[in-house]
Parts: C-alpha cells; sequence; structure tokens
C-alpha cells in the first residue's frame, strides 16, 4: 500500500471496530498477493470476503 497501514487504521478507527479494520486489511492485502500472482479467481473469492466484512459492520 502507498499509504501506510497505521494511517489507515487511524483514520477507520472512529468508524469501525479494529477487528473489522484488521480483517478488511488483511484481505485487501492478500487479494493484492492474489491479483499480482496473476491467479485471479482466488483474488474474487478473496474480494466476497472483503466484502463480508463490510457487511458484518452493517
Amino acid at each position: 500500500m502507498s499509504i501506510q497501514r497505521s494511517q489507515i487504521e487511524t483514520a477507520l478507527s472512529t468508524k469501525l471496530p479494529q477487528e473489522i479494520i484488521s480483517a478488511l486489511l488483511d484481505e485487501y492485502q492478500h487479494i493484492k498477493q492474489q491479483f499480482f500472482l496473476r491467479k485471479f479467481q482466488p483474488a474474487e473469492l478473496n474480494a466476497a470476503r472483503f466484502s463480508e466484512c463490510v457487511l458484518e459492520d452493517v
């Protein structure tokens, strides 16, 4: 990420619980890794998990 993870966590900490923030950022990092490795199907599955993290808090 071009922005430091700690900056993102700080910005989101007023809006979301820490466990949701950690799960979102972990999934995002994993999606990017899978994409750069050209593993597109796993990246799609991880994108669904990323969405589930967001929806759990709504």
